[in-house]
């Protein structure tokens, strides 16, 4: 026997007596119910099984569970598919994170038996790319005469100007991507643009109708805020002086019925 204690998605696990020869995906299946690590080849080939290590000098790594004992992994802080989403004080999911979701958009998965471990390899891969990391550029010696030239950044550091540029500009951070073994990053305009950056506001059902409407329109006015969502005009105005007050709308300046708000 062996005394096991770690972290586990942001809980602080109590040291526990495992037998030595107890895998870490078994005793996530049966010690902590956590069932969303796979076991698939078993060989630690196919990458099912891994989860997630943050070390504690801001490094991460990706551990295969099906071939490790359980002692690998002691005194570390590990997250699990059942880690990466949102959840409430209720332990409730409210939301997906951008790795899950992406995946639930482009329906990237077959059967999904694998799925738990492409997206812990995909969220490590996209929060590496926010620090300081190691790139390798295809063509050195031609990203060589660009650098030295003036025309390119030196590789390794993008990514990190990139997301720097935006917080100076005061615009939302940019998604990174993984695309055709290349890396597209995606820059917004404001903080409107993407339904996830709405979500992360949280903002009603009936101010998401709203922005999603001025999108289309370039204008709202109180009248149709109230017309599009069915409600008294009390509400529509609280309504709108909150989104007024996050910064998604603003006052054209006029008052009275000639009054109308457009996208800040």
């Amino acid at each position: 026997m062996s005394i096991l204690q770690l972290t586990i998605n942001g809980k602080k696990i109590d040291p526990i007596e495992v037998p030595e020869e107890v895998t870490m995906i078994e005793y996530l299946h049966e010690y902590r119910n956590l069932t969303g690590t796979k076991f698939g080849c078993g060989q630690g080939t196919c990458n099912a099984c891994v989860v997630i290590v943050d070390n504690d000098d801001g490094t991460k790594e990706l551990k295969k569970t099906c071939i490790n004992s359980t002692s690998v992994f002691n005194n570390k802080k590990i997250r699990t598919i059942e880690g990466l989403a949102t959840k409430d004080k209720n332990n409730n999911i409210i939301g997906l994170n951008p790795v899950q979701e992406a995946f639930m958009e482009q329906f990237s998965f077959q059967c999904g038996w694998c799925t738990s471990g492409f997206v812990n390899a995909a969220t490590v891969l996209i929060e590496e790319l926010k620090q300081k990391h190691n790139s390798f550029p295809r063509n050195p010696i031609l990203a060589d005469v660009f650098f030295k030239g003036g025309l390119i950044e030196s590789w390794g550091r993008g990514t990190i100007k990139i997301i720097n540029e935006c917080k100076l500009a005061g615009l939302p951070q940019p998604e990174i991507e993984e695309m055709n073994g290349g890396i597209v990053v995606t820059l917004f305009k404001n903080i409107i643009q993407t339904e996830h950056q709405q979500k992360e506001k949280g903002l009603s059902e009936r101010q998401n109708r709203a922005i999603d409407y001025v999108k289309k329109n370039s204008r709202i006015t109180n009248k149709e805020y109230q017309e599009l969502n069915n409600i008294s005009e009390r509400t529509a105005s609280r309504d709108i002086r909150e989104l007024i007050k996050m910064g998604f709308l603003r006052n054209s300046g006029t008052k009275g019925a000639g009054a109308f708000y457009t996208l800040k």
